[in-house]
């Protein structure tokens, strides 16, 4: 029984003595080195040895024993392996001048390479990892004495990865399939963390107005590292105010908005990055409003929900509703109860903002949303076939529904298990 082992990695440990199947074999580690100084960099786990140091770049010595038993009889052996310190991680732009440049043969040398995760799927085997300029493709499946897996590691992680290099079609640097060993995962320094939060940050161009809109104030990739936001320069259209924006549209011409950004961790120099986005030209509409008055239901007046699919006209378009009433300021509806239109509007709707009232489905704080209450469609035909699930935008106490192009239908349907509010519901139609 020979151990070939000669860097950091989980290794399996036979179970069985060699050409002798009947005689089990069971381990222990008995020293851990690193020169003269003990240390814990190994043990031994699920019939594997498992030696994962937090330092790579050293040496280390591991003396483990085998126990043979068969019967009552007993023998034991002792090995001793050493693994090799890694000297250097290349960066990934360090690494793709390198093969530039001719050093690296494709398919013939191991490299070593460090990177942030940039993305990762664990189910098509593949990492992609950065140093901020350049990018290499971690490809195949992990090696058996691989430490770590690709579901192991998570946008944002540090990794150090060896394996065997190949360039794709020339363009794509990459491991060849089924040689990746993926050796440490760790949180990159403060520094490295603000400077990739700060290459992450993007911001929507805006379509609609929106009113205190909350901007990230933390990096979704690392926690400790926070965010401030501020206007630069000046806008027609667009205000900040405690990291929260509001955006009214122009009737005329859309602006270019830029924000200055403020990324900062403890300990290390802040950095800031200017964020473009545009606030578009606020799109003709006209608009359809649904109200409790709309639907023939007295002002003020509290009216039982209607318990069979009723119909209301109203400027020449129906409405189906079911379940639905009037709590005096507003329209309520009941669990399953819901409101469309079963005759097209003109021209495809753009956008629909419902006015939330009290309790918004639970409680009675007046204007709480809770988006959960509701099921939000629209749809190209009076049956909902292959309807679409509408994203909700909660701003205040609105809900705006952006509506995909040639959707002519709405349904709103309350899937909670009691009643929802709402004082109004505008459907805004293109006007041309």
């Amino acid at each position: 029984m020979e151990f070939k082992i000669e860097e950091a990695g989980s290794y399996a440990l036979p179970a069985k003595a060699e050409l002798y199947e009947v005689v089990d074999v069971a381990y222990e580690i008995l020293s851990q080195k690193e020169g003269e100084t003990d240390v814990t960099v190994a043990e031994i786990k699920e019939g594997k040895l498992v030696i994962a140091p937090e330092d790579l770049s050293k040496d280390y010595t591991i003396k483990f024993k085998a126990t043979f038993t068969y019967n009552e009889a007993t023998e034991t052996k002792e090995f001793e392996v050493t693994v090799k310190g890694i000297s250097e991680f290349q960066s990934v732009s360090a690494l793709i001048a390198a093969a530039t440049a001719g050093s690296i043969k494709d398919k013939e040398t191991t490299i070593y390479v460090q990177g942030i995760v940039k993305s990762v799927d664990a189910t098509k085997n593949l990492a992609w990892i950065t140093d901020g300029e350049k990018d290499f493709e971690v490809y195949g499946k992990v090696v058996a004495s691989s430490l770590l897996g690709y579901g192991d590691i998570k946008e944002g992680d540090l990794v150090f990865v060896t394996g065997t290099y190949t360039v794709y079609k020339e363009t794509t640097h990459e491991t060849v399939g089924g040689t990746a060993k993926i050796l440490k995962k760790a949180v990159p320094a403060k520094d490295v963390q603000v400077a990739f939060a700060a290459k992450d940050l993007a911001l929507d161009d805006v379509e609609a107005n929106v009113v205190n809109q909350a901007l990230p104030t933390t990096s979704t990739k690392y926690p400790d590292v926070t965010i401030s936001w501020a206007l630069k320069g000046t806008s027609t259209t667009t205000t900040v105010t405690d990291n929260k924006m509001t955006c009214t549209q122009s009737e005329t011409e859309a602006e270019e908005v830029t924000l200055t950004a403020t990324v900062s961790a403890e300990g290390v120099e802040a950095k800031t990055v200017d964020v473009k986005f545009t606030v578009k030209k606020k799109v003709a509409v006209v608009k359809k409003t649904i109200t409790q008055e709309s639907l023939g239901y007295a002002s003020g007046s509290n009216v039982a929900y209607v318990t069979a699919d009723t119909t209301k006209e109203i400027d020449g378009i129906t409405y189906k509703y079911n379940n639905l009433g009037a709590f005096g300021n507003g329209i309520q509806i009941k669990q399953n109860g819901f409101i469309c239109n079963t005759t097209a509007y003109d021209k495809d709707i753009y956008q629909i903002v419902i006015w939330i009232g009290k309790n918004g489905g639970k409680g009675n704080t007046n204007g709480t949303v809770y988006i959960e209450n509701f099921k939000f469609e629209a749809a190209d035909n009076a049956d909902f076939t292959n309807s679409k699930t509408l994203t909700p935008t909660v701003s205040g106490s609105y809900i705006t529904l952006t509506v995909p192009t040639g959707c002519k239908y709405f349904k709103i349907t309350d899937v909670s298990t009691h009643t929802v509010y709402l004082n109004s519901i505008e459907v805004q139609v293109l006007a041309e």
